[in-house]
């Protein structure tokens, strides 16, 4: 019996979100609408610490969300704005400066 390749990569995220999940409780990163997505998203190539060791300000996250689109990282178009808000308003160096 063949699988959908949908199937399996719906399988796949779910069993990610779970175990990431945990992750991001365990590394305390904020809560906050976005951050689903975003540790699925993001641990797909690197630790969550990346969120939290570099330092980039609002349009240097939405720049490095676009390389990691461009080097593969799979994000469905309905979370691009999702992720971008999560990491600007949790990690952006001039996050409480008018944009």
């Amino acid at each position: 019996m063949k699988i959908k390749r949908s199937v399996v990569k719906q399988s796949f995220l779910v069993t990610a979100l779970l175990c990431a999940a945990v992750s991001a409780q365990a590394q305390g990163l904020p809560e906050g609408d976005g951050l689903q997505v975003v540790v699925v998203s993001c641990t797909q190539c690197h630790g969550l610490d990346r969120l939290t060791d570099i330092q980039l300000t609002a349009a240097e996250w939405e720049n490095a969300l676009y390389d990691m689109m461009a080097r593969g990282a799979i994000v469905e178009g309905q979370d691009l704005a999702a992720i971008r808000k999560y990491l600007v308003e949790n990690f952006a160096t001039d996050r409480n400066q008018p944009q």
